[in-house]
């Protein structure tokens, strides 16, 4: 006789054990706690001025900077799985694209590839940069941008 698995058991199968719920997940800040992490090649380029959504008012491109934003993904509470895309626009400081590009290859050899990272705000399980474009940023005089596409799945 065929007997439907209990609630428990099907949430003990993905490690949400009743009462012990997991602690939410935030992509975002995942995110950009991996971004930042001191002693890297981005880090050294960037340093904390990784923002989310856009500049700092009166922003010149007199310094590296990323900004970041969810442009979509899946995010799938029953599994406590989030699957985000980020678009993340990289300006090198100066008038040059060498510099913006820079300031992207540095993002990209920080996520791509990276699986099962670790920090306190949630847990990579995998990342990838799926796509990469130069742009100017209309809003800035003589601003070159590389846009890096990121795909994450975060739980």
């Amino acid at each position: 006789m065929f007997r439907p698995k209990t609630a428990e058991a099907i949430l003990a199968g993905f490690g949400v054990w009743p009462g012990k719920a997991k602690a939410p997940m935030d992509a975002k800040a995942t995110f950009l706690k991996h971004v930042l992490e001191e002693g890297t090649d981005l880090y050294a380029l960037v340093g904390t001025k990784v923002r989310p959504r856009r500049l700092p008012t009166g922003f010149k491109n007199e310094y590296a900077a990323i900004v970041f934003f969810r442009s979509g993904g899946v995010r799938d509470l029953d599994l406590t799985m989030d699957e985000p895309v980020f678009t993340c626009r990289c300006y090198g400081g100066t008038v040059y694209e060498s510099d913006a590009e820079a300031v992207a290859d540095a993002l990209e050899e920080r996520v791509h590839g990276k699986y099962s990272y670790t920090n306190e705000k949630g847990r990579i399980v995998r990342a990838r940069v799926t796509s990469r474009f130069d742009w100017e940023d209309p809003d800035i005089e003589r601003c070159p941008v590389v846009v890096v596409i990121v795909e994450m799945s975060v739980e």
